[in-house]
């Protein structure tokens, strides 16, 4: 199990981004994660999904070397997305017991919109 998990690990390849000072390494992986939580919108996200695919293809390491390390927390990745999808949209209407809500936001918080009844 502990071979499958290849993140973090050193993949022997002559690349520019293996020949980088492992400081200026660290300085950009923090400077990425800033980015993910700053970026708010759809565009944001496709910013740094294209930076990452252009660092993936200036390592030279093979796509499939690094899905393969993503296997073991693929099962956190999905329950991950599907909360998000269905309990932190704020834009979804809810209907619970006979009252209309704003959003999941709103039901939690007893506002009502509508009350039926």
């Amino acid at each position: 199990m502990l071979r499958d998990i290849t993140i973090g690990q050193y993949y022997p390849v002559e690349s520019k981004i293996h020949r980088l000072d492992p400081r200026m390494k660290i300085i950009a992986v923090i400077l990425y994660l800033i980015s993910l939580f700053l970026f708010q919108n759809f565009a944001g996200y496709a910013v740094v999904t294209v930076f990452l695919g252009v660092v993936i293809a200036y390592s030279h390491v093979p796509l499939g070397y690094i899905t393969k390390g993503l296997k073991p927390i693929l099962f956190l990745l999905l329950f991950t997305a599907c909360f998000h999808v269905f309990f932190l949209h704020r834009q979804a209407m809810c209907c619970f017991s006979g009252n209309l809500y704003r959003s999941q936001a709103a039901a939690l918080s007893g506002e009502h919109l509508w009350h039926s009844g």
